[in-house]
């Protein structure tokens, strides 16, 4: 199959000349996109386990300078791994979470991008082995929880609760310590069962087994959370990695695709249905990855419409660690009848490198989505996307701060085209694997124009826009 779209590797010649350096094959390297400065361009992260965090401003024009937050963000003594940058004060300002092999950093943006830590005094600073942090607002009360997913026995994941003011307080006793020592790589807050707020996935290695857990709102002694794992089907014991969550069959839902050594797993969700569960179509679906079973090893992953065509299709993030044949990362795309097919050369980013961190955004704006790459001792990755002949809508929701949170992180934005074709995306602050990607949503249209535009916000007032623009970035405040 021909891509009818296709990437150029673009870091070097952007400005973005780093090299990543790890010091354990296992460690996550963190890439994040967010707005530090406010001044509608995309900015970036990446971390290093041996080297200084690296962070870099982007100028209108696509290209990126070193940015005059570096040395706040570079925390040069520390092991860092994952990053995602979130307002998690709801002061209009992107803050920046580091994780480590070690103490994580919460960083402060107090203006204009000057970062301070701030670690100690939210109650942040904890000494696991991180990997993923995933803010939601599981209580509905206008502040970004986190949950932060430790590859750890001894020093377990952690629910920490945004108590505001800027201090967080420890939230763990609502899970069980047996399901946060199961060496955590990744988890996402969203909402799978469709009725209003979010629930957390959280991916394991070694074949612990997958959590799934069911937010069944205020009670209990706060939350009421219910392990589904095993009920709903998402509770599948893997080497599970990297973790993309996406609407691949625009039902109304969102999916899972997990990760793994070895053949990789999709979850096709069945609420849309009215029914509270998940089914394995990885085979059906030709979404293995792996079909050789040569035992490659997935890490990071995003759902990304990359052609513009309004089905998303999955980028995978392939090393592997030891002997064996090395695959290049791979693109599968979307068919739109349920199945995948592997794009040749993953349409230009196929990476050679051993590929782990993956974040995706439009950070040139011009509507076409770009991959930002993590790869263990090797230059990080810009694959800038050139486009095609397609339309595409994104858009940017503001909350108030008080009821919503400043990123709208929960809120579900359904879109549809004069086709009649619907698609629906979730906001979903950090998931793939240690990654940030943009928070801005994007939406491929082919050859279509938008006809409305919808959003449930997370504490349940719906929102219509008029008159969409096609092939326009559309940013929405909540009133």
């Amino acid at each position: 199959m021909a891509s009818p779209v296709t990437y150029d590797e673009v870091a070097r010649a952007v400005g973005v000349d780093v090299v990543h350096q790890s010091i354990d094959p296992f460690t996550t390297q963190g890439v994040a996109w967010g707005d530090f400065d406010v001044d509608g361009v995309l900015d970036m992260v990446v971390t290093s386990h041996g080297a200084p965090n690296r962070s870099f401003r982007g100028v209108r024009g696509s290209t990126f300078e070193v940015a005059p937050w570096d040395d706040a963000a570079a925390l040069p003594t520390d092991i860092s791994t994952g990053a995602v940058v979130v307002d998690y004060d709801n002061d209009s300002w992107p803050d920046l979470f580091v994780m480590a092999d070690g103490p994580n950093t919460l960083l402060r943006n107090a203006g204009d991008g000057a970062l301070v830590d701030v670690t100690q005094a939210a109650g942040l600073g904890d000494a696991g082995f991180g990997q993923t942090a995933a803010w939601g607002d599981y209580d509905g009360d206008g502040l970004l929880d986190v949950y932060i997913a430790n590859y750890e026995t001894e020093l377990p994941d952690r629910l920490m609760h945004n108590d505001g003011g800027g201090v967080f307080s420890d939230a763990n006793e609502a899970f069980p310590i047996e399901t946060r020592t199961r060496l955590g790589f990744t988890a996402s807050f969203f909402d799978y069962d469709l009725d209003g707020d979010v629930d957390l996935y959280v991916v394991n290695d070694k074949f612990g087994g997958n959590v799934l857990w069911r937010n069944d709102g205020p009670g209990c002694g706060g939350t009421c959370w219910v392990d589904v794992s095993a009920s709903s089907g998402a509770g599948v014991q893997m080497e599970g990695m990297g973790l993309a969550v996406g609407d691949y069959d625009n039902d109304g839902d969102q999916d899972l695709f997990i990760t793994n050594i070895g053949p990789m797993v999709l979850l096709q969700n069945q609420a849309a249905q009215g029914v509270d569960s998940f089914v394995d179509v990885s085979a059906e679906a030709r979404a293995l990855v792996d079909d050789n079973d040569w035992g490659q090893y997935g890490w990071g992953a995003q759902f990304v419409d990359y052609d513009n065509d309004g089905w998303l299709d999955l980028y995978v993030a392939l090393g592997r660690v030891g002997p064996g044949p090395e695959l290049p990362n791979a693109m599968l795309r979307n068919r739109g009848d349920g199945t995948f097919q592997r794009v040749p050369s993953a349409a230009g980013a196929e990476d050679q490198n051993r590929s782990q961190g993956l974040a995706v955004a439009d950070y040139d704006a011009d509507g076409w989505v770009d991959l930002l790459v993590g790869n263990a001792n090797a230059p990080f990755a810009l694959f800038r996307n050139r486009g095609a002949d397609a339309n595409w809508l994104e858009v940017e929701l503001h909350g108030d701060g008080d009821v919503v949170s400043r990123d709208a992180v929960g809120s579900r934005i359904s879109v549809v085209d004069e086709r009649g074709h619907a698609q629906v995306r979730e906001i979903i602050a950090g998931s793939s694997l240690g990654a940030g990607s943009s928070l801005r949503q994007h939406f491929g249209l082919g050859s279509a124009a938008p006809t409305s535009l919808t959003i449930r916000w997370p504490n349940g007032a719906v929102h219509t826009v008029e008159d969409v623009a096609t092939n326009a970035l559309v940013r929405v405040e909540y009133e």
